[in-house]
């Protein structure tokens, strides 16, 4: 590198051959050298802090030479470069799969891209890696390969874009309800000050009377060139300062009325939220996903007939927890007739009546409490009005030898509206029309 020596401004310092030991010139010369062939170049990348869900986003690096100045782009090589792009849900495996992979491009003295997080692709907490190699640089006249780089950092979530609109309509609000009807009562009182103000400078008008009476008042003082000067002065001075002001307030005036009159004569509050609602985008996939969730979860006050979470957990414990009851109660069981003909279902029998439970519920148990035959029985349980029944649950018990009565036989039902009516019929292995005694235990919610 030439060196120049300003006590000897007509040496060609180009021609110096560096030399350690050599005159000032020549050390400074083998100094240069040194230092540039220990760091010619210098590498810099930027900073990527968490980045948002669909953002885009640049990922650089910059190239100077030793004395800072960006590497032409002739002097930047990257037919070699590798960008790759990997994704990470734990931070320690990291895979690309899947995953737009960014092209890098090169200009003065930086290697470049932008680069966007889709939807698609990256979900929130997710974990990118960049991976920048294969650049080479010639800073001097030797071409160098520039180290690796690599960008890593979380995908966070984008803002609530309903909050923002709302945000936004608030303040539209305030704008029409409180800052425009302001600018429009400063406005009226500087018109009405400004015609006060002319109408007092005006022939006849009150600060037109004072100066025309001090005008009076000095062309009768003694002719004294100085006193005449002084009060002179006084006055032209106090009348330019007034006439400034005036012309300043009738400036601003018109401005303000300029501004002013662009105001539409109404602005209604339905056409500032849709000139913002406008702004939204037509699909709005975050927002609607919490709204599915939100929807699927539930409120806390769901009861059985809600399709929700909480509503599922609330027909669970009164499943489990509420208080059992028997129909009928207090009295003999229902009998039931099956067919004269052998695995045969005989004639329907209420079971409960209509508008007998006045809560949804399901049936937990069949109590068997007197059989006709020594056979094998199968109850079926239906509900719904006569003509519309639906079938909702089947048993089958047995009798040898008049051994096994009383049997007391879980079963499980549907959710059974309230005040509905429940049927039974009853069929057997033997053909001798049998009779089985019966009653229901329930739950309700």
């Amino acid at each position: 590198m030439a060196v120049w020596d300003y006590k000897y401004p007509n040496i060609n310092s180009s021609s110096i051959v560096a030399d350690r030991d050599g005159g000032i010139l020549e050390r400074s010369e083998y100094i240069i050298a040194a230092i540039e062939a220990t760091n010619p170049l210098t590498v810099n990348k930027t900073e990527i802090q968490s980045v948002e869900e669909d953002a885009f986003y640049t990922f650089a690096i910059t190239l100077t030479d030793i004395n800072g100045a960006p590497l032409p782009i002739a002097n930047i090589n990257i037919t070699s470069l590798s960008g790759v792009m990997e994704l990470s849900t734990d931070g320690i495996n990291f895979s690309a799969v899947g995953i737009t992979q960014p092209v890098f491009a090169k200009a003065l003295g930086r290697v470049w891209v932008s680069y966007r997080f889709l939807t698609a692709e990256w979900d929130v907490a997710d974990i990118f890696r960049l991976t920048l190699s294969g650049i080479k640089a010639t800073p001097v006249s030797t071409e160098l390969a520039v180290q690796t780089i690599i960008w890593t950092d979380i995908i966070i979530a984008v803002d609530d874009i309903e909050t923002k609109v709302d945000t936004i309509l608030l303040e539209v609000e305030h704008i029409h309800d409180v800052d425009i009807p302001g600018v429009k009562s400063e406005t009226a009182l500087i018109v009405a000050d400004t015609n006060e103000i002319q109408l007092e400078l005006a022939d006849g008008g009150r600060l037109d009377l004072i100066l025309d009476a001090i005008n009076t008042k000095t062309t009768n003082l003694p002719s004294d060139p100085a006193d005449a000067s002084v009060v002179a002065g006084n006055i032209t001075t106090a009348h330019g300062i007034t006439d400034g002001k005036v012309d300043t307030v009738k400036s601003e005036t018109a401005l303000i009325k300029t501004e002013t009159d662009k105001i539409p004569a109404t602005i209604t509050k339905v056409d500032l939220i849709k000139t913002e609602t406008d702004k939204i985008p037509a699909t709005i996939t975050k927002v609607d996903l919490i709204k599915t969730k939100t929807d699927l979860i539930g409120l806390i006050t769901d009861k059985e007939t809600n399709n929700t979470i909480f509503g599922k957990l609330y027909e669970l414990i009164k499943h489990i927890h509420s208080v059992q009851y028997c129909y009928p109660t207090l009295a003999n069981g229902i009998q039931a007739v099956a067919s004269a003909s052998i695995w045969t279902l005989g004639s329907y029998v209420i079971v409960i009546p209509t508008n007998t439970i006045g809560n949804p519920f399901d049936i937990h148990h069949i109590h068997i409490s007197s059989f006709s035959d020594n056979t094998v029985y199968e109850l079926h349980l239906f509900s719904g009005a006569d003509g519309a029944e639906s079938f909702i649950c089947a048993i089958r018990f047995a009798r040898n030898s008049n051994t096994n009565q009383g049997s007391n036989l879980p079963v499980v039902t549907p959710l059974i509206p309230a005040n509905t009516q429940i049927k039974a019929k009853l069929a057997s292995s033997s053909n001798g029309a049998d009779t089985a005694n019966f009653s229901v235990m329930y739950h309700t919610y």
